[in-house]
């Protein structure tokens, strides 16, 4: 859509990209000694599971004529841009949910008021 706006993209400073490290750290040890994740943790999926959501959105003629973004984090997945129409925000959260290693949806995209 030529008038979506892209995305604010989110930039670290070194300070907080040390302390963010260290928090992935510290989820990462937690969740292999609790037996809960498997080697590598959520995170080292994130580039594999982004790419199935964009390629299910771009199969879906249903998003034909939409702008949108898709970033993934530890399997939690936020779609952002823009929307056709209000009613394509539920059925791409819906969409998203559906996908194999998808957590959770957080749909920020608008539609034009």
């Amino acid at each position: 859509m030529a008038d979506c706006p892209a995305p604010a993209v989110r930039v670290l400073t070194p300070e907080q990209a040390r302390r963010e490290a260290h928090q992935r750290i510290e989820r990462g040890t937690s969740c292999w000694l609790a037996g809960q994740c498997a080697p590598g943790g959520d995170y080292k999926d994130d580039a594999a599971t982004t790419q199935r959501v964009a390629d299910a959105i771009a199969r879906d003629p249903r998003f034909a004529g939409t702008s949108l973004w898709v970033e993934t984090l530890r399997k939690f997945v936020t779609i952002k841009g823009c929307l056709a129409r209000a009613s394509q925000g539920d059925e791409i959260a819906a969409l998203v949910r559906s996908i194999d290693g998808v957590k959770l949806v957080w749909q920020e995209a608008k539609a034009p008021k």
